[in-house]
């Protein structure tokens, strides 16, 4: 028995890494197709739903394992496997979830069991995303990267109503082919996929990425600021010059914490002068992101807009990592100083920063959040602008992952984007979801950046519309089945009628 549970697992995971990013269409497509036939055996065979369990941790496990590459401080050696860790606690959680919707609609029949599975599994995939780590909730959605013509659901739906519809689009007709209802949501599917979309163009603008690959516990400050001058020094004829999440060599930007040495002070002027100069003398809108010390002692990740020489706004990241951002005040100082556990403050809400044109700002975390994102189209956001620092994870389909969310919210909020990261991909995407990715060189790569506009439905459903049609197809699951309509569920009633079991 033992035997079959470890093979259950290793078909989930050849399965799994087949459906990864960056694979060909036919290993993914292949696959998908056993990834859904293990959920349906997952919710009728009762028999035996460990080896089920176990394809599904097979399945999660491959397509997590880029956190096994997480880049660990040199000074946390003891944390050398923390990122294999997460693997297995994100891939036993995925797996939980899937076994635990099946075990809830166990009493259920036929159709009514079916939609009780997708609306527990969506409503699951919504706990994962306000839980710890983002990274891990686009599980079904995810399949769509392979689909790119198919991406544009998310414009309707977004990453939550995706998984609902994807669902329901191919376990319903698989199953109840010959009943025209188990059409629904494909129906549903389709009419999203083919809906008109009125774009409206604006300008062309030039935006500069500054793409670099700085290493953060390195002591390279005064070497990386010595480029960083001459790359400055070298622009012209630009709209838009956007640096990475907090890789600036000197980490802050017009406001220091106490204690900082005279030489780290003048390595920041350098900077700050260079940048303020560069915005005044070309008209150059600059975001920077840095680190931020506020009032209270604890430190904020944020951007800040420089519009004609002078720091018009600032945005402070909303959704901070758990691990290594937010500050557990329930820890002991000196347990929290050993783990190296970051001691920074959320923002409050998404800040629009206006110069040349309206930028709605989000820093690395913040792109998982398509919710938060959705405000973008309501307060009239020309160009949506991410900032990343992707050195902590060297692996090419986290940085493809990464840079996708940009995509993703492109297409959700009909609103072009731009990306850089240090380390990762730069490049900007537009909302009918294509895209293009700057060089990889180190230095100010510079692409011409359309500002298109799309009118898209999600920014106004949100994900509460597909919330509350998740939780209607779990209570309609749990009514007795209509007899005309489900003639196999008449058959199982009357029996358990006879023998006196009821559910």
């Amino acid at each position: 028995m033992q035997c079959n549970y470890i093979l259950y697992f290793l078909l989930g995971l050849i399965a799994g890494w087949f459906s990864t990013e960056c694979q060909p269409f036919f290993f993914a497509l292949s696959g998908i197709v056993v990834f859904f036939y293990a959920l349906i055996a997952l919710i009728f065979k009762h028999k035996r739903p460990g080896y089920y369990f176990a394809f599904i941790f097979g399945f999660a496990f491959a397509q997590n394992l880029w956190m096994g590459d997480l880049v660990v401080p040199p000074h946390l050696p003891n944390f050398k496997y923390f990122g294999l860790c997460l693997t297995l606690f994100f891939s036993v959680w995925i797996a939980l979830q899937f076994y635990l919707a099946s075990r809830l609609v166990y009493p259920l029949y036929d159709h009514g069991r079916v939609y009780a599975f997708i609306g527990f599994v969506t409503l699951l995939e919504y706990h994962r995303l306000w839980f710890l780590c983002g990274y891990n909730f686009y599980t079904i959605g995810s399949f769509l990267v392979h689909i790119p013509c198919a991406q544009k659901i998310f414009s309707f739906a977004g990453p939550l109503g995706a998984t609902f519809l994807i669902l329901s689009a191919i376990l319903v007709p698989v199953l109840y082919p010959r009943q025209r209802s188990s059409y629904l949501g494909m129906a549903i599917f389709i009419v999203a996929l083919v809906m008109p979309s009125f774009e409206k163009v604006g300008p062309e603008i030039k935006v500069g990425f500054v793409q670099t690959a700085r290493d953060p516990w390195s002591d390279d400050e005064t070497r990386y600021m010595q480029k960083y001058l001459e790359w400055i020094e070298k622009i012209d004829d630009l709209d838009l010059l956007v640096f990475g999440e907090t890789s600036i060599p000197c980490k802050y930007f017009f406001r220091y914490p106490d204690g900082m040495s005279t030489e780290d002070l003048l390595l920041c002027y350098k900077f700050e002068s260079a940048i303020v100069n560069l915005s005044y003398s070309k008209n150059i809108d600059v975001i920077v992101g840095h680190i931020y010390p506020d009032d209270t002692g604890f430190l904020k990740n944020v951007a800040s807009l420089v519009h004609k020489g002078e720091i018009v706004g600032r945005y402070e990241k909303l959704r901070l990592m758990s691990i290594m951002e937010a500050s557990w005040n329930f820890l002991p100082d000196s347990i929290a100083d050993s783990i190296d556990m970051g001691h920074f403050n959320p923002g409050r809400d998404k800040t629009v920063l206006k110069g040349k044109y309206n930028y709605g700002i989000n820093i690395c975390y913040d792109d998982y959040f398509s919710q938060d994102s959705a405000i973008f189209s309501k307060k009239d956001v020309d160009l949506i602008v991410s900032l990343h620092n992707d050195i902590w994870i060297k692996n090419p389909r986290f940085q493809w992952n990464h840079f996708r969310q940009c995509l993703l919210r492109s297409i959700e909020t009909g609103i072009s984007s731009v990306r850089t990261a240090n380390g990762g991909l730069s490049g900007f995407a537009r909302p009918d979801g294509s895209f293009k990715i700057a060089g990889g060189a180190e230095g100010i790569q510079f692409l011409e950046v359309p500002l298109l506009k799309n009118n898209t439905l999600y920014p106004f459903l949100r994900d509460r519309l597909f919330i509350l049609i998740s939780v209607i197809a779990i209570l309609a699951g749990y009514v007795r089945p209509n007899k005309k309509l489900y003639p196999e569920a008449k058959k199982r009633l009357n029996k358990k009628r006879l023998t006196g079991k009821f559910l």
